[in-house]
């Protein structure tokens, strides 16, 4: 799905290849960003493993359709997400553009 659906709602990749609009998200809170982004794939969350991808609903953030975790997953530290934080402070559109050409990259 690349588009809005039914609902009106997004999946992320419509969300993702807007520019701007995931940048300036997780830019406000990039330890959070990255808090949520790390949970969201270690397992631990809620509905892993069903393939489930968390939907973006009109006018809010892909951010607040995650949880946000009171302990970090198991294989993230506050040491590595210190790290993380500071790596990304300057913004994730680096990150984003990377994604938004991954047809381009393929070949």
């Amino acid at each position: 799905m690349t588009g809005a659906g039914v609902s009106g709602r997004s999946a992320p990749p419509s969300y993702f290849n807007r520019p701007g609009v995931a940048d300036a998200e997780f830019t406000k809170e990039p330890r959070t960003t990255l808090r949520k982004f790390f949970f969201m794939a270690s397992g631990d969350a809620p509905d892993a493993g069903e393939g489930k991808q968390p939907l973006v609903e009109p006018g809010r953030g892909w951010l607040e359709t995650m949880p946000d975790p009171a302990v970090l997953p198991e294989r993230l530290t506050e040491t590595d997400l210190d790290v993380l934080t500071e790596s990304f402070s300057k913004g994730f559109t680096g990150a984003l553009n990377r994604y938004r050409n991954l047809d381009r990259n393929w070949s």
